[in-house]
């Protein structure tokens, strides 16, 4: 079998003064780091596969639906064989046409759209040249796992007292004292080598909030881009990609030192390490078969608590924050078109005896751990932050104990979520 990649590296950085995590933060006023949106090209079959992951906060909806196009397009593939995702730092865009743009409507202007449609057509440009170019044959690849120490922790702590909430950046030494809790401990890594089995590709898959310091008013990767520009240093010749796992409950508090900027290259290393440990455990096995499938199937989504009106003067109201008026027009516009089920997309790049799966939405870390324990014979690989939509998505015992993840502003599912949700996935993964 021949297999074919191409890589792509676009810069997405958007001008200094643009609002950032789509109104969560406020506008930017420096630069700390270029933004980037990284990806493959695979292609084994008549249709291309492409995968990537940009340093934006989210992509939701309409903004998902239209990049996921115009990368088809000009890939000249088919839709399902496209995967887009975010990293998921919070000093970088949060983009969602569907409700930014209704919120224009009364005057409130949280995104800036020149800049995302020359996101879209340098995105469209770099796609189309890669489109006529040869690429690398690469005949190996290698799976290994190494793991993250002291970077995830669970930040739902369950107690007698009830649910303790442990925030990015958290410094309150209770808080820090309670156990690590479930998380996945591993950075998993999908390598892939051309025909003299030189490394062309790594692939890297960890589950966390992997933003360690945000909120500083500045453009920044974070911990995640900087261990990827290690890794560029350490093997120049190479390709690096990063994607975030199911870690919408996860995040670095337990270990959270006060200072953000040191701990973005603290929290890098470690990243960065556990990437470079990967490379040391290599066996390297023939790419001689490849399989991409996909799966969709509708999710309930709740109803929307506040009327027309009460949205309506939160968004108008000079006294309530970017935040609160983001919140109202994503409401706001769920109501008005009566949405009532939402599309759960799952995809998953098949390799001999290993598989990457990719995901939509902040899932809760039981989804990942869940689905690598039915594919006890084959490795698995996971890539959330698709389609952020439906935003996080936990298990059903979290609706009793609520929290920051379950209250109306950033959880649209409904108990019964995981029941469905786990019916699916144990489907496709015995696929």
């Amino acid at each position: 079998m021949n297999c074919n990649i191409k890589t792509f590296k676009i810069n997405i950085t958007p001008p200094i003064g643009n609002v950032l995590c789509g109104g969560l933060h406020g506008p930017s006023k420096y630069k700390e780091t270029d933004l980037h949106f990284r990806g493959v090209i695979l292609t084994f079959d008549e249709k291309p596969i492409v995968i990537g992951a940009l340093d934006f906060c989210l992509l939701d909806n309409e903004s998902h639906a239209q990049m996921t196009k115009t990368i088809a397009d000009a890939a000249g593939t088919d839709l399902e064989k496209v995967s887009v995702h975010t990293v998921h730092q919070h000093d970088v865009p949060l983009v969602d046409e569907w409700t930014h743009k209704l919120l224009d409507k009364y005057d409130v202007h949280l995104s800036d759209w020149n800049y995302w449609e020359e996101v879209l057509k340098n995105t469209d440009q770099a796609i189309r040249k890669l489109s006529s170019e040869a690429g690398t044959e690469i005949t190996h690849y290698n799976i290994s796992k190494s793991k993250v120490f002291q970077f995830a922790s669970n930040r739902r702590i369950k107690t007698k007292n009830g649910m303790q909430w442990r925030a990015t950046k958290c410094q309150d030494k209770k808080l820090k004292s309670y156990a690590t809790g479930k998380i996945d401990p591993y950075l998993r890594q999908c390598s892939f080598y051309d025909t003299n089995q030189e490394l062309i590709v790594s692939l890297n898959f960890y589950a966390t909030h992997p933003q360690v310091a945000n909120n500083r008013d500045a453009i920044s990767d974070d911990a995640p881009g900087y261990a990827l520009r290690q890794m560029e240093s350490a093997f120049p010749k190479a390709f690096h990609v990063y994607f975030n796992g199911c870690g919408a409950d996860l995040g670095n508090a337990k270990y959270a030192s006060p200072d953000r900027e040191e701990d973005i290259q603290v929290f890098g290393t470690k990243l960065f390490h556990a990437m470079k440990r990967c490379q040391q455990e290599i066996k390297l096995k023939p790419l001689d078969k490849i399989e991409w499938i996909s799966h969709s199937f509708p999710v309930p989504i709740k109803e929307v608590k506040k009327t027309k009106e009460e949205l309506e003067a939160i968004i108008t109201s000079k006294d309530c924050s970017s935040v609160e008026k983001y919140i109202s027009g994503l409401n706001l516009n769920v109501l008005e078109k009566g949405i009532k089920e939402y599309p759960f997309k799952v995809s998953s790049l098949k390799l001999p005896d290993s598989r990457m799966m990719f995901l939509p939405a902040e899932m809760f870390i039981e989804y990942q751990i869940y689905c690598q324990s039915i594919m006890k014979d084959e490795e698995l690989l996971v890539a959330a932050y698709g389609d952020g939509f439906l935003a996080y998505i936990p298990q059903d015992e979290d609706f009793e104990w609520g929290g920051y993840e379950l209250n109306e502003d950033w959880n649209w599912v409904k108990p019964g979520i995981e029941k469905l949700l786990k019916e699916e996935l144990t489907k496709f993964c015995k696929q």
